[in-house]
């Protein structure tokens, strides 16, 4: 049995019950309240909020029907209901409600935020992308949106920007976990595993009921782990390739493939002779030299004539590029 003692005014205990994120001890409050007076309706849009945040759908959904029926003009009744129905997969009639929300009332910086999150899980990521820019647009300072937004460039392999907005969304609200969860991962991606180590592990300690922030420490450990090991045996047997060709074909190649990159003078020269293909033969020398480390941690033997012939191609390579580097350099 609960020892929560219920106050006066419901209503503003719960939202500061809410606000320290203590939504089970809200919902008891507000469930007082509701039967108090079943037919008012702002009990009942904050039960669904709590619900909602607590992952529970089915009873969200109920509730946001229940509330809908009481208050059918209501842009937060219609926008919760929105967000009830995606987080029960319902997109396309999750999308309805939302427009409806936003006719009502376009300038919540909240109902476009779920508007986003709609977009997103329909695939339409411009628009999911647009719709959280506007929910900025309302409410600078919304930092779900940055979040939306950081996933939304994740997911779009535009991890760099994804990074930025996990860090904005951290510095106006540092004490969510999810969102350092979210920079972890981030940075996990871009392997600077230093950085998603120290994230990750202070996600875990903030919300130790989470499973997110402990399976991606583990992943983040263990993929540090089997690039350090990978890396020594590649670069036991094949040492003077891998100091020839891999840095140059991974600088050339992320440098062409994300132009944001700053590109070196090796990737102009290229760029000027128009021999850009130039760059995948170093890429094929790298992945044979993988398939080589590969090998070596199997057990099996490379012979001697493959590794020969990896090092003279990484010299012709090296010597190619250097020629190329000197006519960007004129």
């Amino acid at each position: 049995m609960s020892t929560l003692q219920i106050p006066d005014d419901p209503i503003a205990a719960a939202l500061a019950l809410m606000d320290a994120r203590r939504h089970e001890d809200a919902l008891e409050v507000l469930a007082v309240a509701t039967a108090k007076n079943p037919t008012h309706g702002t009990p009942l849009l904050l039960i669904a909020q709590c619900q909602l945040t607590l992952g529970q759908k089915a009873e969200a959904l109920a509730t946001t029907e229940r509330t809908l029926s009481l208050i059918p003009q209501s842009a937060i009744a219609m926008r919760l209901h929105a967000l009830a129905l995606h987080e029960g997969s319902r997109n396309a009639e999750a999308l309805q409600f939302a427009n409806l929300s936003l006719e009502t009332n376009p300038a919540e910086a909240l109902t476009w935020l779920t508007l986003s999150w709609i977009h997103a899980a329909l695939g339409n990521r411009k628009t999911a992308r647009s719709s959280a820019l506007k929910a900025l647009e309302f409410d600078p300072e919304l930092a779900e949106a940055h979040n939306a937004l950081g996933l939304i460039e994740l997911a779009g392999h535009t991890k760099w920007r994804a990074v930025k907005h996990f860090e904005k969304a951290l510095e106006l609200e540092p004490n969510r976990a999810m969102y350092r969860n979210n920079l972890g991962a981030a940075f996990q991606s871009t392997r600077r595993f230093g950085k998603a180590h120290d994230h990750l592990l202070a996600a875990a300690k903030e919300d130790p009921t989470s499973h997110l922030p402990r399976e991606n420490l583990v992943r983040t450990v263990s993929s540090f782990f089997l690039i350090a090991i990978f890396g020594i045996n590649v670069v036991r047997h094949f040492p003077l390739p891998v100091l020839i060709a891999y840095p140059f074909a991974v600088l050339g190649f992320g440098a062409y493939r994300f132009r944001r990159i700053p590109r070196p003078i090796f990737l102009q020269g290229l760029k000027q002779t128009g021999k850009i293909w130039l760059i995948f033969p170093g890429l094929i020398i790298a992945l044979l030299m993988c398939i080589g480390g590969v090998a070596s941690m199997s057990g099996h033997s490379v012979p001697a004539p493959i590794g020969g012939a990896l090092t003279i191609a990484g010299l012709a390579w090296i010597g190619i590029a250097a020629w190329l580097i000197r006519r960007g350099m004129r």
